[in-house]
C-alpha cells in the first residue's frame, strides 16, 4: 500500500521536527547559563503567541504601576484587552498584585487598572487583568 502525497509531506515534517529537536538539545547541553535563559525567554515569546485568548498590540506607552509597598515608572511593550507586557528591569514574583496607571495617546483621563504579574522573564513582567 502506497503512502499518499499529504502522509508523505507529514512523515517529512515529522522527521525534521525530530532533527531540530535533537540540534535543540545539543545546543542546550552546551551553552552557557546566559544563552540558556536568552533561549528560553524566545521559546516562552512564541509559546505565549499561540496560548493568548486576546490578540497583543505592540505599543510604547509609559505607564506607572505600583505594588503593595513600591511604585515603578516603565513602559508597555504591548497591550491587550487581557493584559499588558512591561518592559522592566525590576524582578516580580508570578502572583503578585499591582494597580497600574496609563495613558493612551488622545485620552485626557488615564486609565486605572489592578492586574496580577503571570509572567517574569528577564526584562519585563506580564500582567493579566482580572
Amino acid at each position: 500500500m502506497k503512502n499518499s502525497p499529504q502522509q508523505s509531506v507529514d512523515s517529512k515534517v515529522s522527521t525534521q521536527l525530530k532533527d531540530l529537536l535533537r540540534d535543540v538539545s545539543t545546543y542546550i547541553d552546551g551553552a552557557s547559563e546566559e544563552e540558556k535563559r536568552e533561549f528560553m525567554t524566545s521559546l516562552e515569546n512564541l509559546w505565549q503567541g499561540h496560548r493568548r485568548n486576546h490578540p497583543r498590540k505592540t505599543c510604547s506607552m509609559r505607564i506607572t504601576y505600583f505594588t503593595k509597598d513600591w511604585g515603578f515608572n516603565d513602559c508597555i511593550a504591548n497591550i491587550s484587552t487581557g493584559g499588558v507586557f512591561i518592559e522592566t528591569d525590576e524582578t516580580f514574583s508570578v502572583g503578585e498584585q499591582m494597580k497600574l496607571v496609563f495613558w493612551p495617546p488622545n485620552r485626557k483621563e488615564p486609565i486605572k487598572a489592578e492586574g496580577q504579574v503571570v509572567w517574569s522573564p528577564p526584562k519585563g513582567i506580564g500582567i493579566k487583568f482580572p
